[in-house]
């Protein structure tokens, strides 16, 4: 305990001379895979940007008996990582790289370290997706207060992901294949968008082969959420069914415009069939051609073609919207002939 007190002193000395002084921070260690502690910790940062890691009241073990982890800068991105035992023991974990994820991490082969600001921003509850709307991610509190989340993602071949657990200090630590090495979910909030990572792999037991979780999550305008999109798609068609097809197009032209970017490709191509088909209904043949332009390239394809071309459940998928693309374009183009025809005429 000597020693560890004199190789804390000696680190305090040293980051004397630090432009930020001493803080508590939040921190995720992991050791083989296996999540070794996860809460807050002081960080003792060091002019060269190198830092140490200790107990909050600078004595007492950290983890396990590891009392002090020093991260010693000797490259840019590059880190000689020590740890200090109860015992007095300096042992050498190995070199680590600054992590290109996740700026506030340090990885090394069998070994990870975060520490971030405590006052960090927090996670928002709410309702977030991704862009082409292939994943989405809900953040709630339950009853108890604790702060929860959901995800849910689709690839390939109708491959899915679902994962679901309790956040603390940002991350969730799941069970996996293997007991001793879980599944950790990070959360890296910026904004009004939120960042979800993991670690090397063992969270690939929550999805199948050709789907994935990771990436970022926007939290959409109010009117681009599934209840906003659901809404006015439901309100399209009770206009298009009574025929009043020039107010159905002007209620569905803004979702497209304004949330295209958000829609799964397959959502995405029914909307834009539905408002061609209302765009042509209202004798604008070429605000239809426009709609379906996105979709024109494939519907050039047969059906067998595009089935080539796509895995067997995608493709299940993809064919319908296509076929029905391809028969609104014919219906648009000959529409659009016709109306040169008359002027011509004229």
């Amino acid at each position: 305990m000597t020693k560890l007190l004199t190789t804390l002193a000696i680190i305090l000395l040293i980051s004397q001379t630090a432009v930020a002084a001493d803080r508590v921070v939040s921190c995720t260690i992991t050791t083989g895979k296996t999540l070794a502690y996860n809460g807050p910790c002081l960080f003792i940062p060091d002019a060269d940007g190198s830092f140490a890691l200790s107990n909050i009241k600078r004595q007492g073990p950290l983890f396990d008996d590891i009392g002090v982890l020093s991260v010693s800068i000797i490259a840019k991105g590059r880190a000689e990582v020590r740890g200090l035992t109860s015992d007095g023991i300096n042992s050498r974990w190995g070199e680590a790289k600054r992590s290109t994820k996740d700026p506030a991490c340090w990885e090394g082969s069998d070994f990870s370290i975060c520490a971030r600001q405590s006052g960090q921003q927090e996670l928002k509850p709410g309702s977030y997706t991704t862009d082409q709307g292939w994943g989405s991610l809900t953040i709630s509190r339950n009853k108890s207060g604790a702060l929860t989340f959901e995800i849910s993602a689709i690839g390939a071949n109708a491959h899915t992901c679902d994962l679901s657990g309790t956040i603390k200090n940002n991350k969730a630590v799941l069970e996996a294949q293997e007991k001793n090495q879980p599944c950790i979910v990070s959360f890296s909030p910026k904004g009004n968008d939120i960042t979800v990572s993991d670690n090397d792999g063992t969270c690939r037991y929550y999805c199948g082969a050709r789907a994935g979780f990771t990436g970022t999550y926007h939290l959409p305008p109010a009117s681009c959420t599934n209840q906003s999109v659901k809404k006015t798609r439901t309100e399209f068609k009770q206009l298009y069914d009574r025929k009043a097809y020039s107010q159905a197009r002007t209620k569905l032209e803004p979702l497209l415009k304004n949330c295209s970017y958000l829609l799964h490709w397959s959502e995405e191509g029914w909307i834009r069939n539905d408002l061609a088909l209302a765009q042509y209904k209202a004798g604008d043949a070429t605000a239809c051609l426009q709609t379906l332009q996105p979709l024109a390239e494939e519907a050039a394809k047969t059906d067998a073609e595009l089935r080539d071309l796509y895995p067997p459940s995608d493709a299940d998928v993809k064919v319908p919207i296509i076929s029905a693309a391809r028969t609104n374009l014919n219906l648009c183009k000959k529409a659009a002939a016709k109306a040169i025809q008359t002027v011509h005429q004229r």
